[in-house]
């Protein structure tokens, strides 16, 4: 009885660990960039930034809102400069989806 009992879990976690294998992603061919809004907190100028990057991501046609999850983004990168007292932010990657 535990024999078949271990067996049987032994079975199913097999199969969970199959279906949760990694996914393959599709990536975009170019890298996008977005330009954010200058403001004078860095933190919220790195925000505008990522969110000019989705933005710019889901008005592209080939692209739209399956590819503008920055967590999926490959060779994703941030530059900032000061703007007289405030912060202006970009960033690219290239936009991918599973």
């Amino acid at each position: 009885m535990f024999r078949k009992l271990a067996l049987g879990l032994a079975a199913a976690g097999s199969l969970v660990l199959l279906s949760s294998g990694a996914q393959a992603q599709t990536c975009a061919e170019r890298m996008v960039t977005g330009l954010g809004r200058a403001s004078s907190v860095a933190t919220i100028a790195r925000f505008n930034a990522r969110t000019a990057w989705r933005r710019a991501v889901i008005s592209r046609r080939d692209l739209g809102a399956r590819y503008a999850v920055i967590s999926r983004a490959k060779r994703a990168s941030h530059s900032c400069r000061p703007s007289g007292r405030s912060t202006v932010c970009r960033y690219s990657a290239i936009p991918c989806r599973l």
